[in-house]
Parts: structure tokens; C-alpha cells; sequence
């Protein structure tokens, strides 16, 4: 058995975007995926992909992907995710439910790295305000 596929072909040109890398700065984001733990491919540690949707000022959208390690020596950036996303420090010590963070807004710096020769913006550091809020 064959699977057709078909698509709105009226306007094809919708359909020639390109990938845009975010330049380094500051931004607003959504978080766009539904949080979950999976096996890390290159060590036994649990990992977590975020995906951080921003809206560009021409009104299209731009992606982020970053992987929270669930690790003794990344807690620092899990501190950081959380208080970006509004979270006090009791909240934080009393354990956040992952299911929670789906839509949620933060701010993050990005930073241009290389990969395979191309750019690719990352995260560099989750943005939150220094004084925990109650």
C-alpha cells in the first residue's frame, strides 16, 4: 500500500523559509515542548531537551534547543532554568513537576557556537532577577 501526501500548494513560497540563527543577545522565550527525562546518548545521565521558541521582530519565529543534564555538576544550570522561569528557591527545593514548565515564558542570553562549520546560537545563560521572589 502506498501513503499519499499532499499539501496546499496555492502558495509555495511559504514554504521556501530559512533556518534563522538568533545573533548573541538577550531574549524572550516560550518554552515549546513538553519537558521529559530521557537517557543521555553519551553518558548514564538523564537528560532533558528544551526547545525555546522566540518571536523575531519581522513577526516569524526562531528555535533554540538546549539539554538540561540531570547531574550533580549541572545543578547549577537547572537553578538557573528554574528562577528563569519564575520559580522561588522554596519552590525550587520543593521539587518542580516538568509537566508544568509547557508554554511557559523565560529569558535566556544566546551565544553563536560552531557545529559541522555552521553557526548555531545556544544558550548561554538562563536570565532571571538576582533577589528570589517569595
Amino acid at each position: 500500500m502506498c501513503a499519499k501526501i499532499n499539501i496546499d500548494m496555492n502558495d509555495p513560497k511559504q514554504y521556501e523559509k530559512e533556518f534563522v540563527v538568533l545573533e548573541p543577545g538577550d531574549y524572550n522565550f516560550t518554552i515549546t515542548n513538553r519537558l521529559k527525562f530521557e537517557k543521555s546518548k553519551s553518558s548514564d545521565n538523564q537528560i532533558c531537551k528544551v526547545e525555546l521558541t522566540t518571536e523575531l521582530e519581522d513577526g516569524t519565529t526562531s528555535k533554540v534547543f538546549d539539554n538540561l543534564v540531570y547531574s550533580p555538576s549541572a545543578q547549577w544550570k537547572w537553578y538557573q532554568f528554574f528562577r528563569a522561569c519564575g520559580l522561588s528557591d522554596d519552590e525550587i527545593k520543593a521539587g518542580p513537576d516538568l509537566e508544568d514548565f509547557y508554554q511557559m515564558s523565560l529569558r535566556a542570553k544566546i551565544k553563536q557556537t560552531t557545529y559541522n562549520g555552521e553557526p548555531q546560537a545556544r544558550v548561554a545563560k538562563y536570565l532571571y532577577e538576582s533577589k528570589p521572589s517569595a
